[in-house]
């Protein structure tokens, strides 16, 4: 018996998913489980080895705490280059075991493409399992192969390796790394076909970074303007959001839904031209995903399993 809930959460993306046109946007999110360290941690060791000071407790949770980190980050990067992409590369570089069905779940399904901005290289050998091996990496974002029928999975911010060359490396994640991206490079014109003209749905996103939200903008923007000059209905978008609760003090300290808190970020990603789907969180690990593209797995006819898909059942069991 499917869980209500998740089945009018799943309905509405399988509906995307079904138009053959539909494009998956992983974040860290997904990485969580693995123990890949998240964006605090991350900029604690890197101040640590670089001989920067970290932020403050206050900066770490303010509102702006994005755009302090990336700043941080330049620091860290201007002050010690090799000890900078040497843990970069070390930590997100390492190839895990993936014991999170959600990766394989989403790489059964019939996705134009796959989108991160992740530097693990998760997504790719997921990808590998499922025979979906066209791996693009920042700058390296050929637009064209989103529509060659492959299912292409790109990292637009650059993958980590085990293995890297510091003359030759390219990771955004600092200040100067955003400018050359978005401001001066291609990501700002390959996500502008995305998600002008494609539907997404973007799973373990917050898409807080300054630059990634000037390119959403622009793209409401653009919309807006195209529909000025002829019939066009702007691509969906959809993000999956855990629901948000508060404990209230005037009933005994019981957790309640927090209103307040989900209306304000309803209104942010309204702006970005995102409409938001929200799920019960019932672990730190958001098994609510796995629950939700399971089903929605079940619904879609799947190709003949491959050799490696057949191979991880029997690993896990």
């Amino acid at each position: 018996m499917v869980d209500p809930e998740i089945k009018e959460i799943a309905d509405p993306l399988l509906d995307l998913i079904r138009t053959g046109d539909c494009i998956m946007w992983a974040g860290s999110g997904l990485s969580t489980i693995l123990e890949y360290m998240d964006w605090k941690l991350l900029l604690r060791e890197l101040c640590h080895r670089c001989k920067i000071v970290p932020l403050s407790n206050e900066e770490e949770n303010s509102e702006s705490s994005v755009m302090y980190f990336i700043s941080r980050a330049e620091d860290c990067k201007k002050n010690n280059r090799d000890e900078y992409f040497r843990l970069l590369h070390t930590h997100y570089g390492e190839e895990k075991i993936i014991n999170r069905d959600a990766y394989h779940y989403l790489m059964r399904l019939p996705f134009k493409a796959y989108l991160t901005t992740n530097f693990d290289p998760s997504l790719k050998k997921a990808g590998r399992i499922q025979q979906k091996t066209d791996v693009n990496v920042f700058p390296d974002l050929n637009i064209f192969k989103i529509n060659e029928g492959e299912s292409p999975i790109f990292y637009i911010h650059g993958l980590a390796k085990k293995i890297y060359d510091l003359k030759n490396d390219i990771l955004v994640l600092a200040e100067s790394d955003f400018e050359d991206a978005y401001n001066k490079g291609i990501v700002s014109s390959f996500l502008y076909y995305i998600l002008v003209y494609k539907p997404v749905i973007f799973i373990g996103c917050r898409l807080a970074e300054p630059a990634l939200i000037e390119s959403l903008k622009r793209t409401v923007n653009y919309q807006k303007r195209i529909y000025e000059n002829r019939p066009f209905n702007p691509s969906k978008k959809i993000i999956l959001l855990p629901k948000l609760f508060r404990k209230d003090d005037s009933i005994n300290k019981i957790v309640v839904p927090d209103h307040t808190r989900e209306n304000q970020e309803e209104k942010y990603y309204r702006e970005l031209g995102i409409e938001i789907l929200r799920y019960t969180k019932k672990d730190e690990d958001h098994s609510e995903i796995e629950e939700i593209f399971g089903y929605i797995n079940d619904q879609i006819p799947m190709k003949p399993r491959k050799k490696l898909d057949i191979e991880y059942e029997v690993l896990k069991s």
